[in-house]
């Protein structure tokens, strides 16, 4: 070790590699460059346009900064034309003093490639391991399966996904974080603000080596881009998370559909249950209002843990709603699932009516109607919608199930209304005369209250969490 230092006033060795580098940093254009280089691999047209550089200027920087071992130049795997500018692995790390500022959280980012049969999959998944953040992969001419060397890295702990070669036209939300892994997918892709990491594919040699160096985590540096690591999640990347957008696995409509009736079926059946329950059991209506909302939030907990990969367990038109109106899923979407959950609930209360050997349906004869309770449905569904979003957009994804439990169970005490907050559920309990019900003539301005109340929290959402600039 002592052998291979460099005295100060000696003329080779380490520390004169180190003394170049940072000689070679001490131009403004070539730091430039270097940062441009910590985000993408980048072809010297895209340095010339994004530096405003004449080509001559240009070459001479790169040689600068080739000759020190800063970057290496690389000839395109898609148009053996074109060549790529990337950071040298062996100038890693680059002191901090030199390495543009870092930035604050890790996002949820697509991989794309040509075939989407090895190199996306591995750089997604090394992308959630190391972050801890969403990531997916797409292919411009995907393969029919992926490629089997991969589970050996599968079987060393690296989490590809379960996921399947897929066209990246059935991305249906791309993110703002987009990166081809693949020359051949780059110069395919219009779109100036994707991403560039080049990578040997792996595939061509077919060797487990070959898969290990693709599979090797990318150097620290790459999760600097501020699109990698915003403060803030985008609206646009609400559309897997759960009860912001349409659940994780991207199953198609008919499988969603199915979670959300059932899903809110088993909701009723614990709302109405336990309160049918609690009045068999006790006749203090404290008690009975303590069991009724211990049951709920647990339910509420279980279901959301249960279903929120398949569908983003929504449970509540509200919340379908305001996602609409943030863009996580479509008109089309948001009829069905209003419709799936309301066409749900009504079989949960009977469900529910069945169990206790009560009428399949009984109108409720409860009457809940005041100024005071239409009052208490606004705030009660406003906190909702805040807590769902505060927690997701905070990257707090996790937290949503307990926090949404907590916060139903809470509002049955703090709000006089009992906290509904939920037009599927509403429709539901009038169906049954009992602890939990509604009758059907004080329903509709429970809806509409539930309505306003998703409506002022979509704006109060847009403005305590902004969308970032592009």
């Amino acid at each position: 070790m002592i052998g291979q230092m460099s005295r100060p006033g000696s003329s080779g060795g380490p520390l004169a590699e180190r003394a170049a580098r940072h000689a070679a940093l001490g131009d403004p254009v070539r730091l430039a460059i270097v940062d441009e280089l910590f985000v993408s691999d980048r072809s010297p047209v895209e340095l010339r346009r994004l530096l405003e550089l004449e080509s001559n200027l240009l070459a001479h920087h790169l040689d600068v900064l080739e000759g020190v071992g800063l970057i290496e130049r690389t000839r395109s795997a898609g148009d053996a034309r074109r060549r790529y500018v990337r950071l040298a692995q062996a100038a890693l790390p680059i002191s901090p003093v030199v390495a543009p500022s870092p930035w604050i959280r890790p996002r949820r980012a697509l991989f794309v490639c040509t075939r989407n049969s090895a190199r996306s999959q591995l750089a997604a998944a090394l992308w959630r391991e190391m972050t801890g953040a969403p990531a997916e992969s797409a292919g411009t001419e995907p393969a029919q399966e992926v490629h089997p060397e991969p589970s050996q890295l599968r079987r060393a702990g690296l989490d590809l996904g379960g996921s399947l070669p897929r066209h990246l036209d059935d991305i249906r939300r791309k993110p703002a974080l987009v990166i081809t892994v693949c020359d051949r997918a780059h110069e395919a892709s219009d779109d100036p603000t994707w991403l560039h990491w080049s990578v040997a594919d792996p595939v061509t040699t077919g060797t487990a080596a070959a898969f290990d160096r693709s599979g090797r985590p990318a150097p620290p540096h790459r999760t600097n881009h501020p699109a990698a690591r915003s403060p803030i999640v985008n609206d646009h990347h609400l559309a897997t998370a759960t009860e912001t957008g349409t659940g994780a696995l991207g199953l198609d409509l008919p499988r969603r559909l199915l979670a959300e009736a059932l899903g809110t079926a088993l909701l009723i059946v614990a709302v109405v249950g336990s309160g049918i329950m609690a009045t068999n059991l006790s006749s203090d209506v404290g008690l009975q209002l303590l069991e009724n909302s211990i049951a709920t939030a647990g339910a509420l907990v279980g279901l959301i843990l249960m279903f929120g990969a398949v569908s983003g367990a929504h449970f509540n038109p509200a919340v379908t709603l305001v996602d609409r109106l943030f863009g996580s899923l479509t008109t089309t979407e948001l009829v069905a699932y209003t419709g799936a959950q309301i066409v749900g609930g009504c079989l949960g209360t009977m469900a529910a009516n069945l169990m206790f050997e009560l009428p399949v349906v009984e109108l409720s004869t409860r009457s809940r109607s005041s100024g005071a309770l239409w009052f208490s449905e606004v705030l009660a569904t406003f906190g909702l919608l805040l807590v769902i979003h505060g927690c997701v957009r905070n990257g707090r994804e996790r937290a949503v199930p307990v926090a949404v439990g907590a916060w139903i169970g809470g509002a049955y005490w703090f709000t006089s209304s009992t906290s509904f907050a939920n037009p599927a559920v509403t429709i539901a309990r009038t169906l049954s005369d009992s602890f939990a019900g509604i009758e059907p003539a004080s329903a509709p301005m429970f809806i509409v209250m539930q309505v306003l109340g998703a409506g002022i929290a979509f704006f109060v959402i847009r403005f305590l969490f902004p969308e970032e600039p592009s």
